[in-house]
C-alpha cells in the first residue's frame, strides 16, 4: 500500500501488517511512530488522543527486526525473480528468431552474447513481450509492488 506519514508528510509505500501504529486508521510510519514514543512530552496519538502505554511495544523487539529483514528479502527475491523471467523470455525468442532466420546460428547468438547491449535489450523485449501478453489475455502477471 502507498499512504502519506501525517507527521512527516512523506509518501511511504508499505504492508499494513508491519506498522507499528494500530489505535486507529491514520498512517504513521514507523520511524515517526518510534519516534512519538520514545519522547517524553508526548503521551497519546495526535490523531486519535489515544494514550500510549509505555511497555506496549518495543521499538527495537529482534523479532520484528527480523520480520522487516524478512520481508525485504521477500521482496528483492520478488522483484528478481521479475527480471529473470523477462531476460528469459527475451532471450528464448531472440535464440528462436535468429534460428529461423539467420543461417550461422551459432556465429550470431555467440556474437550477441558477448556484446553488452544485448542483455538490456533482451530485457526490454521480454518485458515488452509479458506486457503484451498480459493486455491481450486481461491477465495480470506480474506486479512490482504487492
Amino acid at each position: 500500500m502507498s499512504d502519506i506519514c501525517h507527521i512527516c508528510l512523506e509518501e511511504y509505500e508499505y504492508i499494513p501488517e508491519s506498522l507499528l501504529k494500530d489505535c486507529c486508521p491514520a498512517f504513521i510510519c514507523n520511524c515517526c511512530w518510534g519516534r512519538l514514543l520514545d519522547s517524553n512530552d508526548i503521551h497519546h496519538c495526535p490523531i486519535c488522543e489515544t494514550v500510549f502505554q509505555v511497555d506496549r511495544i518495543d521499538i527495537a523487539d529482534p523479532i520484528s527486526r527480523y520480520r522487516y529483514i524478512l520481508n525485504d528479502c521477500k521482496c528483492f527475491f520478488y522483484r528478481f525473480s521479475i527480471l529473470l523471467k523477462w531476460i528469459l523470455i527475451g532471450y528464448i525468442t531472440t535464440n528462436i528468431i535468429v534460428a529461423l532466420f539467420v543461417e550461422d546460428y551459432w556465429s550470431s547468438m555467440d556474437f550477441l552474447n558477448h556484446n553488452l547491449y544485448f542483455w538490456p535489450i533482451c530485457t526490454s523485449y521480454g518485458y515488452l513481450i509479458v506486457c503484451m501478453y498480459e493486455y491481450f489475455s486481461n491477465h495480470t502477471c506480474q506486479q512490482w509492488y504487492h
